[in-house]
């Protein structure tokens, strides 16, 4: 029988082991910044290679008359099998250049920064741009920076003359610090100088009033201690701090609460937790029939000019320094310049210890809260009483304010809503049954609580419990409040999330222990997202006196680290951007340290 014919694959054997370095083809060269070459229509051989009967020059013709597919490839195989290993690596290095793509360098601009787009991840961006100059140049595109800082939540300004990639970058840094860096700018160690009984801090300047008679004033930016404020007789309980500059708002401007009403349910998706289990009980179908309809939320910003700080700091009216207010045991209210330490105005009225106070914002105007019952307006700039405001029957333990009215609460169970302008009690809450030790105000609802163990979210418009929120088994000592969130802190140690986005169903989100069975010394957490050099998105700082400080995850509920070395109690803490301040006790001190978390460079 006749042998069939020799496939291209059988007679290649003949050349292989005939194959010598004298054959020389021409590669070009790795293809940055150009595209990557394409593979040549023919091959160039010098005269002395096409002058010689070289069977690998055989092969190389015969191999390219082969049409692409099986053939070719089963040669390239047998190739391959029969190469040794310092020539398998000069293949390695001849074919890997010519598999690579610039496709970004060949894309008109527009689509190529449509394809960077779909990036979500601000590393691989900055990765992308260290491949090549033309591809770093179009990470210089501020549209993009833009549009990632939007996915990110950072709430950065337009670039006047800092551009959106350096303010992301130095958010981006701020919010890897804030949870895994940190930086320690000064410790404040002195004597034991007692109980600190309240905090405020601005940009500028850091306040501390202790529970005997005198109030510290440090620079938010060194920690150094600039001022040591004497006069009050007995222990200050109350401080205020309203910063410099600002803007005189008129009273006028004000948005009446009855005209602020929650989001409308639809506007949010569903829930992605369960209800609180018998923890979030609604009543908003049980509402009367001429309350106002939940329609729509004012604007974040319009809000946030007349909400108070969780910092206890507000806008000034557009005075020159910065001014403390504080109110003590003594029965006074001192109006002090921060930055001369003088004494401005010693107010005199109430007849019991001054326990809580709150100033408006871009107005002269404090409002505190007593023993005695009452609370009283005081014209800070002028240093008068304007008026006071009488109805509660006990003494008068928190009040928060919006706009040009304030929510007080009461060991008489109760709470009022008051308009300052007129002193008249527009509202009275009533449902607690034992003392309300803490209030927040938002606007659009009230959140209390007390020793009852229960948080009550309220209707300002009508005056009716919306909600109540179980799951402390001791007093509630702390509240913060936002559109979407409401955060709890108790004597229990635990902290409580609820989701309120839909006002007729809060959920509880996340039930936190990051302190065994201790009392809160401070609770404060950020939602909107961080402009450069803030806290990063949805974090909460709790401290208690188990002497930790924890940050903990908002959205998820991990707790993420400790910011400050352990101590045996802590008194207070509070953040202002991307400064943190914690004061504690430790080795029988007190200490104040002030952290940063803004990238180094870019630190004062």
């Amino acid at each position: 029988m006749a042998e069939p014919p020799c496939s291209p694959f059988i007679s290649s054997h003949a050349f292989v082991s005939q194959l010598s370095s004298s054959v020389v083809v021409s590669v070009p060269s790795p293809p940055s910044p150009n595209p990557s070459p394409r593979q040549s229509a023919s091959f160039e051989y010098t005269p002395q290679t096409l002058s010689l009967p070289d069977p690998a020059l055989d092969l190389v013709l015969h191999f390219r008359r082969l049409p692409r597919g099986r053939a070719r490839n089963s040669i390239l195989r047998d190739l391959l099998d029969h190469c040794e290993r310092d020539e398998l690596l000069l293949v390695s290095t001849l074919v890997g250049p010519r598999l690579k793509r610039d496709f970004l360098g060949e894309l008109p601009p527009e689509l190529a920064l449509h394809v960077l787009s779909f990036v979500e991840d601000a590393q691989t961006l900055g990765r992308i741009a260290c491949v090549s100059k033309p591809w770093r140049g179009l990470l210089g595109d501020e549209h993009l920076w833009k549009n990632m800082a939007h996915l990110y939540n950072y709430n950065i300004t337009p670039p006047d003359p800092y551009s959106y990639r350096g303010q992301f970058r130095t958010a981006f840094t701020t919010e890897r610090n804030w949870r895994h860096g940190g930086r320690l700018v000064k410790v404040n160690r002195s004597p034991d100088e007692g109980v600190v009984t309240s905090l405020a801090m601005d940009d500028d300047w850091i306040v501390l009033g202790f529970n005997h008679n005198y109030v510290h004033l440090y620079d938010a930016k060194t920690g150094v201690k600039r001022h040591t404020l004497l006069g009050h007789h007995q222990g200050v309980w109350a401080i205020s701090l309203i910063s410099k500059g600002g803007q005189l708002l008129d009273s006028s401007a004000y948005t009446s609460p009855l005209l602020l009403t929650p989001p409308s349910p639809e506007s949010f998706p569903e829930p992605a937790t369960l209800p609180a289990l018998g923890l979030g009980l609604g009543f908003a179908d049980d509402a009367p029939s001429g309350s106002l309809p939940y329609s729509e939320m004012p604007t974040e910003d319009a809000s946030d000019v007349l909400r108070s700080d969780p910092c206890g700091a507000t806008r000034g009216w557009g005075q020159a320094d910065a001014v403390v207010v504080s109110g003590s045991s003594d029965r006074t209210v001192r109006v002090w310049n921060a930055s001369t330490g003088s004494i401005v105005h010693v107010l005199s009225g109430h007849t019991a210890t001054i326990r809580c106070m709150k100033a408006l914002q871009g107005r002269p105007v404090v409002v505190s809260g007593s023993r005695d019952s009452t609370l009283k307006v005081w014209d800070i700039e002028v240093g008068v009483l304007l008026r006071t405001l009488v109805g509660h029957s006990d003494s008068v333990r928190c009040l928060d304010v919006y706009g040009n009215h304030v929510v007080s609460g009461s060991y008489d169970c109760t709470l009022r809503l008051w308009d300052v302008d007129t002193g008249r009690c527009s509202m009275s809450f009533f449902g607690h049954t034992q003392s309300v030790y803490t209030v927040a105000y938002d606007g659009l609802r009230i959140a209390s609580g007390g020793l009852d163990q229960i948080t009550r979210v309220w209707n300002p418009n009508t005056g009716q419990c919306t909600a109540m929120l179980q799951g402390h088994n001791s007093l509630i000592c702390r509240l913060q409040l936002s559109p979407r969130t409401l955060c709890t802190g108790g004597a229990d140690g635990r902290v409580l999330v609820f989701d309120i986005s839909r006002p007729e169903a809060p959920t509880l989100a996340h039930r936190l222990t990051p302190h065994a069975l201790t009392s809160l010394a401070g609770l404060q957490f950020s939602e909107r997202g961080a402009s450069a050099g803030c806290l990063p998105n949805d974090m909460l700082v709790s401290a208690a006196s188990d002497g930790r400080v924890v940050l903990t995850d908002l959205r998820t509920g991990v707790e993420l680290r400790e910011l400050s070395e352990k101590c045996e109690q802590v008194w207070c803490v509070g953040f202002k951007g991307d400064r943190l301040v914690v004061v504690c006790q430790r080795h029988a001190k007190t200490v104040v340290e002030l952290w940063s978390f803004r990238p180094v460079e870019e630190d004062v």
